[in-house]
C-alpha cells in the first residue's frame, strides 16, 4: 500500500532516539488561558506559546479544519500543517476521479498527515541561499535524511517515528520548501509534540505542541 500511497501523493502535489529526558512542560490552566488576543476586536490563537491558525476548507459539503503552527527561527519560518484524513482523501480524488474516496479514507483513517514548510523571511530561494555550491547534498537530505530528524514525543515519554516522509520538490517555483510526513498511532485525545531537529539550516530543535481535538473544537470560532 505504501508504494501506491506515495505515487498517489506524487500525483496530488507535483531516528531518532530511544529513551530521552522529556522536557515537555504543560501548564495547568484551562484552554482559555492558551488563547492570546491581538486587539480588542479579533483574536490571535496560540497554543503553548506557538501561533496557531485554523483554516476552514469545504469540500463536497464536508467541512474540515486544517491546523497551521508557526515557529520563527532566524531568517526562516517553519510552518507545520495538520491535515484531516478526510480532506487529504478528497484532494487525492479531486486529482484522480477514478479513485474512491471511501477506499482511500479507510486506508489512511488510522494515519495522520502533516506538512512541514520552510520559508525565508524575504521569500528568497532557501536552497539557493544556503546551498548554492552543494545543492545535490541538500536535496538528498530533504528526500531521505530528514526523516531521521522528525519524531512525535508524547506526554508519557513515548517516541513515535514517521512511517515515511516525502520531499515535494517544486524546482524553485515556490517561495518555500515542503515535506509531507506520515505517522500512525497518534491519540487525538492526548497532547503530544512534533519535534524537528533542524540540521539542514542549523536552527536546532524546533517543537510544535499539538493539542487534544477538543481544544480545536472549542476554539473553532477562530477558524477562517
Amino acid at each position: 500500500m505504501k508504494s501506491v500511497f506515495i505515487s498517489l501523493i506524487t500525483i496530488l502535489f507535483l531516528s531518532s532516539c530511544g529513551s530521552e529526558e522529556i522536557k515537555m512542560q504543560y501548564d495547568a490552566y484551562s484552554n482559555e488561558h492558551l488563547v492570546s488576543e491581538d486587539d480588542g476586536s479579533s483574536g490571535a490563537l496560540s497554543y503553548r506559546g506557538v501561533p496557531l491558525e485554523l483554516e476552514i476548507e469545504n469540500n463536497n459539503e464536508r467541512e474540515y479544519i486544517v491546523q497551521h503552527y508557526d515557529q520563527q527561527k532566524g531568517d526562516i519560518k517553519f510552518r507545520l500543517s495538520k491535515v484531516p484524513s478526510g480532506l487529504f482523501a478528497e484532494r487525492m480524488v479531486a486529482k484522480d476521479p477514478s479513485l474512491s474516496f471511501d477506499e482511500i479514507y479507510n486506508d489512511i483513517a488510522s494515519e495522520q498527515v502533516f506538512y512541514l514548510e520552510f520559508q525565508e523571511n524575504q521569500k528568497q530561494d532557501l536552497m539557493k541561499k544556503y546551498f548554492k555550491d552543494d545543492m545535490d547534498a541538500a536535496v538528498s537530505y530533504m528526500s531521505f535524511g530528514i526523516q531521521e530528524n522528525i519524531r512525535i514525543r508524547t506526554l508519557e515519554g513515548e517516541i513515535i517515528k514517521p512511517n515515511y516522509t516525502q520531499y515535494e520538490r517544486t524546482f524553485h517555483l515556490t517561495p518555500y520548501e515542503r515535506i509531507m510526513i506520515n505517522f500512525s498511532g497518534l491519540d487525538e485525545n492526548k497532547e503530544y509534540e512534533l519535534v524537528y531537529q533542524d540540521e539542514l539550516f542549523g536552527k536546532g530543535e524546533i517543537i510544535f505542541p499539538l493539542p487534544v481535538k477538543t481544544f480545536i473544537q472549542q476554539n473553532s470560532n477562530y477558524a477562517i
